[in-house]
């Protein structure tokens, strides 16, 4: 099993540290601000979040400008990349050689002792954001949106924001929403790579760890995914001049979802050998649709509650068709269990992907290391995996998760297509 270090400092930073030549001369650095503290305001505008941290960084920190840091950036960091992502958590990710971490880290903090968000910055991103929005004629994405919104119509967290949204936005609605991560909840440093320790405890110490004491959120809530709509079928339609491709897609919305490690990983061989039966009829026998996608995940800001999605893309043609076989396989995975042989080769995928992952310094940085902090249940299960326990997993386990959580009854279909 990993062996890795973790560093608790008083101001509620922490750093979680891994040596590795996996990567040989470099070294994976992840930032994430405030990972659990999704507890209160959440914005009612998608186009808040949306905006929310390139506003924060487009305008700069210690009186240097964006384009002076990011001037740095590309010089000092070969890959760099920012996100909201989960309970509303700031990420921000590194690669970079073991002498940048310091710097990359010093960067950080001073965003977090003295970033804002300006006229200049809001001003920067909104436009952006607008800009993006109106030359996006593509009724396809605008229907993909419409699906999410139909799915959690209660849930503007969840929703990619429209025009008229991005138009309306203030800035004090992204300052309300960046300033809880300024002063609230923790930061939590992950360094994996070819670097000592000590040196990057000590840049932990000279940057992150140096910041002000910040306060401890206690008040963090569970969010409520409120009404969802009702199984059934569904059309969303797009304006017939801007674009001519369908989709057919079923949600299963898993509320509560899977507890015990056994649920879910029964669930995930459920959603490989589905996506396996989907793309072997619709993409290759019929030839109905050029591209499918099935995968279970859990809904970000939501700790219980997860979801199924089955998606075909097609011609409107060729909508029912797809539709179609969707429900006949999904029928088929909740009342018979699969061969033992789609079982064995579903395994030995997975197999394949875990010691992958297990020699990838992003995998590890991601997953293990992420588990530590948020998910300390994780490195049990881990283990088990490295143990054998995919070889635990029989077909009686995939026909139970089918029969609990794929019931065709409970699909909630959405035909898009223009009109």
């Amino acid at each position: 099993m990993i062996e890795a270090s973790r560093i608790q400092f008083r101001n509620q930073t922490s750093l979680t540290f891994l040596n590795t030549d996996n990567d040989p001369r470099f070294a994976q650095v992840l930032v994430r601000v405030n990972p659990r503290g999704r507890s209160r305001g959440a914005a009612t505008n998608p186009a808040t979040r949306s905006v929310a941290l390139d506003s924060f960084l487009w305008s700069g920190a210690e009186g240097y400008a964006w384009e002076d840091i990011h001037r740095e950036l590309s010089t000092r960091i070969p890959e760099f990349s920012y996100a909201i992502e989960g309970d509303d958590c700031l990420c921000f990710r590194a690669r970079c050689q073991p002498s940048e971490i310091e710097w990359f880290l010093q960067m950080i903090a001073s965003y977090f002792s003295s970033g804002e968000v300006s006229e200049r910055g809001f001003a920067f991103a909104k436009s952006n954001m607008i800009r993006g929005l109106q030359v996006e004629r593509d009724g396809l994405s605008l229907a993909k949106r419409a699906v999410q919104r139909h799915l959690f119509p209660n849930q503007p967290q969840l929703w990619e924001p429209g025009l008229n949204e991005g138009i309306e936005l203030q800035q004090s609605a992204v300052e309300r929403w960046i300033s809880r991560h300024m002063e609230e909840g923790t930061i939590e440093v992950t360094v994996v790579g070819d670097v000592a320790k000590e040196a990057v405890v000590q840049s932990m110490l000279r940057s992150v760890g140096a910041l002000e004491q910040r306060t401890p959120i206690s008040d963090i809530a569970s969010a409520e995914i409120g009404e969802y709509p009702n199984p059934g079928t569904s059309k969303i339609s797009y304006p017939k001049n801007e674009g001519d491709g369908a989709l057919a897609i079923s949600n299963w919305i898993l509320s509560p979802g899977p507890k015990s490690f056994r649920e879910r990983v029964s669930l995930t061989f459920l959603e490989r050998i589905l996506r396996a039966r989907i793309d072997e009829q619709l993409r290759q026998t019929m030839a109905v649709s050029y591209e499918t996608k099935v995968d279970y995940w859990s809904l970000p800001a939501f700790s219980d509650i997860q979801r199924i999605r089955v998606q075909a893309d097609c011609q409107p043609e060729s909508i029912d068709a797809a539709l179609e076989v969707i429900e006949s396989v999904c029928r088929s995975m909740a009342t018979d269990a699969p061969s033992q042989s789609d079982v064995d080769a579903t395994r030995a995928l997975l197999e394949r992907e875990f010691e992958r992952g297990g020699r990838s310094v992003r995998f590890i940085l991601e997953n293990i290391l992420y588990s530590l902090d948020g998910h300390p249940e994780w490195v049990e299960e881990w283990s088990q995996i490295e143990a054998g326990f995919l070889s635990e997993i029989g077909p009686s386990d995939i026909l139970e998760a089918g029969k609990r959580w794929l019931q065709w009854e409970k699909a909630i279909v959405s035909r898009v297509e223009p009109g």
